[in-house]
């Protein structure tokens, strides 16, 4: 019987990348209905507390650019170790993943413990903006490594052609968020009420459930393709180094949009926070398009990874292909609608 890698190499091009792309695809819808499920509910405390969470969302992208660009990374050089039938390079690249979440994690929690103040002051001079963003970006980024080990981890488990795993993550997390967001904002049932506050610390307990039920897969689970083990580690920069091959290039794009935002927040700023707002709550509905592109992604790295690591440039081309079509009838129909 094949493993799911192998099935990267062999199975009909076209089934498989829907496949792997579909959990992708409604986990990424599903993210992309909390974010605007979240705007609602922060929105109904006041217009400055929208805005004060679209002015955070410059800072989670580089959030989520740290953990794109090093799960790509990984998911890209664990595939291609697969496909060379190199499982070991292919565990140690896991590894290595896994410890730079906790890495960045540390980093990113003391820098937001110590400036996250000045960090809003760059976007607006407006004090009730300042603070209440300020409430809200504190927790996210003391809170960072349970954003970036579930990010991280998904993208290991795809790299290996599993990404049935990385929904189930992905859905305990959302619906964990949506569910827990209104007693934490508003102070339901015995939960005391802490406004954007309680917003952030929904987000990070929901990512911090969904990365527990990643640790028991990666670390415990005898089904899992690679057994994982971090007892012995130490860290190899040639792996960092080909990590981030691949992944700094992601890694940087996503800063791009997170400088945009930003610099579009601070001319915003003068109209005042309803424009900030609306700005906000554009782009989270704007997420709806580009999440199903950002799936089918996901499913065709680990395709591309493997057949490189295999040497299989003939079906390299056609999952391209074929993966162009889809995405261009995606975003087609998304320029259509908006």
């Amino acid at each position: 019987m094949e493993s799911n890698s192998q099935k990267l190499g062999t199975e009909p091009i076209i089934p498989l990348l829907i496949r792997l792309s579909i959990p992708s695809i409604i986990a990424m819808a599903i993210q992309a209905l909390y974010n605007v499920v979240d705007s609602i509910y922060v929105g109904r405390i006041s217009t400055d507390a929208l805005s004060a969470l679209s002015l955070a969302f410059p800072i989670q992208i580089i959030l989520i650019g740290i953990g794109v660009g090093t799960g790509v990374g990984a998911s890209s050089l664990i595939s291609r170790r697969l496909g060379e039938n190199n499982k070991h390079a292919a565990v140690n690249a896991a590894e290595h993943s896994i410890m730079l979440s906790v890495f960045y994690g540390i980093i990113v929690a003391i820098f937001g413990f110590l400036f996250s103040n000045q960090i809003l002051q760059l976007f607006t001079g407006e004090a009730n903006l300042i603070r209440l963003g300020s409430e809200y970006i504190k927790i996210i980024l003391i809170g960072s490594t349970a954003m970036f080990f579930p990010m991280i981890s998904n993208n290991i488990l795809r790299g290996e052609g599993n990404t049935f795993t990385p929904m189930i993550a992905m859905l305990i997390g959302s619906i964990l968020n949506i569910i827990l967001d209104p007693f934490l904002i508003y102070g339901l049932w015995i939960f005391p009420e802490m406004g954007v506050a309680g917003a952030a610390t929904a987000t990070v307990t929901a990512r911090l459930i969904s990365g527990s039920f990643l640790v028991y897969i990666l670390l415990f689970s005898k089904k899992n393709e690679l057994q994982i083990s971090l007892k012995d580690f130490s860290f190899d920069f040639q792996i960092i180094r080909d990590i981030y091959v691949v992944g700094f290039p992601a890694m940087v794009m996503q800063f791009l949009a997170s400088f945009m935002l930003g610099g579009m927040n601070k001319i915003l700023a003068g109209f005042g926070s309803t424009a900030i707002a609306a700005a906000g709550i554009y782009f989270r509905l704007q997420s709806f398009v580009f999440m199903p592109v950002f799936g089918l992604n996901q499913g065709y790295m680990p395709i591309m990874g493997y057949n490189y690591g295999h040497n299989n440039p003939e079906r390299m081309k056609k999952t391209f292909k074929s993966a162009l079509l889809v995405a261009v009838t995606f975003t087609t129909t998304g320029f259509i609608i908006f």
